[in-house]
């Protein structure tokens, strides 16, 4: 990454060196301990372009490395560390994803083994060139620090494929909502995009009877990508369920990524990785959990409660009751249990409960 383009280069050589340029809007440094990462010289913030960080005049350390941050383990980030450097939006930036300390040391999102690597290389120069083709015969408006993501994405799709047998893979047997069986309870989590940024999310937690014990919606400012947005729907599900005191729980999200990620034991430095990396260490807090994916045919209540949070833009739990919005909306409980009507009581009683609500600090 640190060629530069030479006397007379070649027609290949300079649209390597173009290549470069994009490529370096789009990289960053994926944090594992953080002993190797500058926190003023290198590219680690999340972001959606990323840059460096200006270092404020009140710290006087030049060559502070992002361990600093990080408590003693490396597994999370230490809050006043961080507001004693960065603004507020910064902070909410830097927490949305969590260090992966099993990565061992900080890496650059690229580099992988070396097959890995000269992979995602190959990636990112189709889409470079592919990107190129639709500016100069389409005119289309090409967003650089839209590529790498994309490039991150597909890879994060090919550790999936390498560690599934898509033959054995199993599927819903019937595509309608089903009930759990004791002692487990099910975690249905969903989450949508902002135009402006960022997304919103929900879920809701349901018993052996079918009975809600459980909901909760959350927005955040950041990240914006899709399937970050449902990993983090799954960590904050997963919190209220170890809030509302329960030890077995099936999740069940229609994030087909996501869901085949935390069932593999992927290697890959990335976003949506050390996200995955981050709930299934904090699954060590329940006695059983396991991860399914489901049609949205399936998850249509966890998809209502989702869109519902994206226009009250809320972060609160709701324990041992159901908000109204959701009570009242009778006709998801219809759809998401299918032709199974003796369970449609089930939503009727909903209004029975009393409403409490926690408000999310």
């Amino acid at each position: 990454m640190g060629a530069t383009c030479g006397y007379r280069p070649s027609a290949t050589w300079r649209s390597l060196m173009a290549g470069k340029e994009v490529l370096n809007k789009g990289v960053r440094r994926s944090i594992g301990n953080g002993r190797s990462t500058g926190v003023w010289t290198d590219p680690w913030i999340p972001s959606n372009e990323p840059t460096i960080a200006i270092q404020p005049s009140h710290i006087e350390i030049d060559d502070e490395k992002v361990s600093v941050l990080l408590n003693e383990d490396a597994t999370e980030w230490i809050d006043g560390e961080l507001r004693a450097r960065f603004e507020e939006d910064i902070c909410t930036r830097i927490k949305s994803i969590p260090p992966n300390p099993r990565q061992g040391n900080d890496r650059w999102t690229w580099e992988h083994d070396s097959k890995e690597k000269l992979a995602a290389l190959a990636v990112a120069l189709y889409h470079a060139w592919e990107r190129r083709n639709k500016k100069k015969f389409a005119n289309e408006v090409i967003r650089a620090e839209e590529l790498w993501p994309r490039v991150e994405r597909i890879m994060d799709e090919l550790q999936t494929v390498m560690f599934n047998d898509d033959w054995n893979r199993a599927e819903p047997a019937n595509f309608v909502w089903e009930k759990p069986e004791y002692p487990y309870t099910k975690l249905n989590v969903d989450a949508t995009t902002c135009m402006d940024g960022g997304g919103s999310m929900g879920g809701l937690l349901r018993d052996e009877t079918g009975d809600c014990v459980g909901v909760y919606v959350h927005s955040v400012s950041f990240p914006n990508d899709p399937a970050l947005l449902e990993a983090i729907s799954i960590r904050k599900g997963l919190e209220m369920v170890q809030q509302i005191g329960k030890t077995h729980v099936i999740v069940e999200s229609d994030a087909k990524l996501v869901i085949d990620m935390l069932k593999t034991p992927c290697n890959q430095a990335s976003t949506l990785n050390a996200l995955c990396r981050d709930i299934l260490s904090f699954c060590s807090r329940f006695q059983v959990v396991i991860f399914n994916w489901v049609p949205r045919m399936c998850n249509l209540a966890a998809d209502f409660i989702s869109r519902k949070a994206k226009t009250d833009c809320r972060n609160i739990v709701w324990t041992d009751s159901v908000p109204l919005f959701l009570s009242e909306k009778l006709d998801v409980f219809r759809k998401d249990y299918g032709a199974d009507k003796s369970r449609l009581d089930v939503a009727g009683s909903y209004t029975k409960l009393q409403l409490t609500n926690i408000i999310l600090q």
